[in-house]
């Protein structure tokens, strides 16, 4: 039921007003969070491709030529152990951003939970200045009436 709360003044809505906007701006710090880390899981596949395409390739010459050519060999090597390296490297840059965003993440359910809490005290408090206005109105026609009566016996 929806009743009339035209003097209801919640006294925490700017505490309410100010965690919107910190989980508006959370919230948009983790979609570029998760952008990111998008961009370099697609980085970290790409070199996880790349070196498994080298492998195939040194395994394939091996098996195709039965004497070893050492400088391609060499050459294969050194450029397996480079996308290794890099793969080590992005990997661990993927993980920071994965700490990264799971952290907003938790920041941002932290703020929903707050948020929630708020709206429902809010609601709380709302019901109780229905109560408080229904109580009035009654006081009201009671006192109404009891004038009315005195009216009546004195006039």
């Amino acid at each position: 039921m929806s009743r009339d709360r035209r003097g209801f003044d919640y006294a925490l809505e700017p505490m309410r007003s100010v965690t919107e906007w910190e989980m508006n701006d959370v919230g948009r710090a983790l979609a570029g969070q998760n952008a990111a880390a998008a961009i370099q899981e697609n980085t970290v596949n790409q070199l996880l491709h790349s070196f498994a395409a080298a492998r195939s390739d040194v395994l394939l010459q091996r098996q195709m030529h039965p004497v070893l050519n050492i400088d391609a060999q060499r050459v294969a090597h050194a450029y397996m152990v480079q996308v290794q390296q890099q793969l080590v490297s992005e990997n661990a840059q993927l993980h920071i951003l994965q700490q990264e965003r799971d952290e907003t993440f938790a920041t941002l359910n932290s703020l929903r939970k707050f948020a929630d809490n708020l709206d429902r005290n809010k609601e709380m408090a709302a019901k109780e200045y229905d109560q408080q206005i229904v109580k009035q109105v009654y006081q009201q026609s009671d006192d109404s009436w009891l004038q009315r009566l005195h009216w009546r016996e004195n006039s």
